[in-house]
């Protein structure tokens, strides 16, 4: 009995100890919270939950994958881990291809220890159109994907990228904007195309050909590689240029008393710009002074406040000594050094001061005489070209009409001569060269004609102006060239009035700028052309996806890379 219980009390005693070691243990070692994130999203179809979605959910790293299927009310969940990049993808046959990103890497181990949260993303499919290509096309814009989602530490929470959604979600809403009208309208595009050809069939018998290309361009714009639709279109071309030549021998003397009333009206215009260019720069150079008299002023001020501040602080450590020598001396002593120390610093800092608010004001005076130097300069610059110009064009007209006036005098002579020693068959055969001689000048003019015409489109202003002068060689008398000769140097000056901000500050061609923002690699590119100038941008993420913008609207990368190639 006595060995009984002692073996009893041995088992008690070391159930006791193990009791005791175990709530030591409790007391030294920490408990670790739970991580829990959780992703508890529903996918809907016209804002009605879409069952039979299948969800994938993948590790960018492990490469290791979970899928839930929707049920009748869209719903689905899955659990992330901390430290982790996830991408969660949507699709169900005949819908567009949906993805998401997560990316919970970033936390300390405090901040993992009791994170806690959950996202409920709202995922909208709809329905691919029958168009293949199209189709195909709309998914490879969703290979980007519509949210994401990464930790912020400041925030302490999963927040989401706002511009890449936003931008995302313009792109999705356009995409099932085109995907519903082709669902929609697919069954009609037979029936209004032939409704389009009969339509300009019709026209084109009447002769009504404005009416006839539009129904042709209807057609085209409904199956835009048919080839009925293109060579009707050709003909139409070209019954309406027969049409135009038959106009433009009725319209020439029109367009010649035309172009002297537009001549005095440019005339007028550039003297009343270079008046108005005058009083502006008159006005700036006002503005300039008085700027510049304010600044001087609010310096002098700084300066006299700097010295109040110094004469106050140095009467201060006076009145500090003066105490601190009746206290004791030595400490009297070292007030003194403090008080001469703190002197010599102030008198240096306000000598500083002083010298360079002297130098920032000699700058910018040298600068506002410099910009009114050149306002200055290319004033009377532009002014003596208008001047050289207008009487260039007053001597060249002089000089043209005295030479038509003597060659119609010369001709009427010739005329007269031959008339009464040729005979009939000697007519006829200068009336048939003389017609071979005209359409061949004629040719040639409108060859330079319309090579001038497509330089200025194309705001090549010297290839212009060589074309036209080339014109008037062939037709001397022709006042359309002049015209245009002259138009060359005002669209000139309007092209660099009319830039936009981006083409004003930054050169033509492309310029390539490299930022961070908000842990995001910003590359901005932008491309001045003529007067506009377009910014391109590239954000990366740092979980490794990348999105492409023009002037704020998503595009793809190939666009992006077309259309900002930097030439080295």
């Amino acid at each position: 009995m006595m060995i009984f219980g002692k073996e009893i009390w041995m088992k008690s005693g070391f159930t006791k100890m193990l009791l005791l070691v175990f709530v030591f243990l409790l007391n030294i070692l920490p408990i670790s919270a739970q991580f829990s994130y959780k992703i508890e999203g529903v996918v809907k179809e016209n804002e009605k939950g879409l069952g039979g979605v299948v969800v994938t959910l993948s590790n960018d790293e492990s490469g290791q994958e979970k899928v839930a299927t929707t049920n009748s009310s869209g719903s689905f969940s899955f659990s992330l881990k901390p430290n982790e990049e996830y991408s969660l993808t949507a699709t169900r046959a005949g819908y567009v291809k949906v993805k998401l990103l997560y990316s919970t890497i970033g936390f300390s181990d405090e901040e993992e220890k009791d994170f806690k949260g959950v996202s409920k993303p709202e995922i909208e499919l709809f329905k691919l159109p029958a168009d293949t290509i199209l189709a195909a096309k709309m998914n490879e814009a969703f290979e980007s994907p519509l949210m994401s989602y990464f930790y912020s530490s400041g925030k302490t929470e999963l927040t989401s990228d706002d511009d890449i959604s936003s931008s995302m979600r313009l792109e999705f809403l356009k995409y099932q904007k085109i995907a519903d009208q082709q669902n929609n309208n697919g069954a009609l595009t037979e029936s209004k195309y032939k409704a389009a050809i009969s339509k300009g069939d019709k026209a084109l018998v009447v002769k009504n050909y404005d009416q006839a290309k539009a129904g042709y361009s209807e057609a085209l714009v409904i199956k835009p590689e048919d080839a009925l639709a293109k060579s009707k279109l050709a003909e139409v071309s070209k019954a309406m240029l027969d049409e135009a030549e038959k106009e433009k021998l009725a319209n020439e003397k029109a367009m010649a008393e035309s172009a002297e009333k537009e001549r005095l009206a440019k005339e007028k215009s550039i003297a009343d710009a270079s008046a108005l260019a005058e009083k502006q720069r008159l006005a700036a150079a006002d503005e300039a002074e008085k700027k510049r008299l304010a600044k001087l002023k609010a310096d002098a001020d700084a300066a006299d406040l700097a010295e109040k501040q110094r004469i106050a602080a140095v009467e201060k450590a006076d009145a500090d000594k003066l105490a601190k020598e009746k206290a004791a001396a030595t400490a009297a002593e070292l007030a003194e050094k403090q008080r001469i120390a703190a002197a010599e610093k102030a008198e240096a800092d306000r000598i500083a001061k002083q010298k360079a608010d002297a130098t920032a004001a000699e700058l910018a005076e040298k600068q506002r005489i410099a910009a009114a130097e050149k306002a200055e300069t290319l004033r009377i610059a532009n002014e003596k070209a208008a001047a050289e110009a207008a009487e260039r064009e007053k001597i060249a007209k002089e000089k043209a009409i005295a030479d038509a006036v003597e060659k119609e005098r010369r001709e009427k002579e010739k005329i007269e001569e031959e008339k009464e020693r040729a005979i009939a068959a000697a007519e006829e055969k200068a009336r048939l060269e003389k017609e071979r001689l005209v359409s061949a000048l004629e040719e040639k003019y409108k060859t330079y004609i319309d090579r001038g015409d497509s330089a200025i489109n194309e705001q090549d202003y010297g290839a212009a102006k060589i074309a036209f002068n080339e014109a008037l060689k062939v037709k001397e008398n022709e006042l359309y060239p002049k015209k245009r000769i002259a138009d060359t140097e005002t669209l000139k000056i309007k092209d660099e009035q009319n830039k936009n901000e981006l083409a004003k500050k930054y050169p033509k061609g492309v310029t390539e700028e490299i930022v961070t923002e908000n842990n995001i690699r910003v590359t901005r590119r932008i491309v001045v052309t003529g007067n506009k100038g377009v910014l391109y941008t590239k954000r990366e993420t740092n979980f490794g996806s990348i999105f492409y913008f023009k002037d704020g609207v998503a595009i793809t990368e190939k666009e992006f890379t077309r259309d900002t190639s930097v030439k080295k």
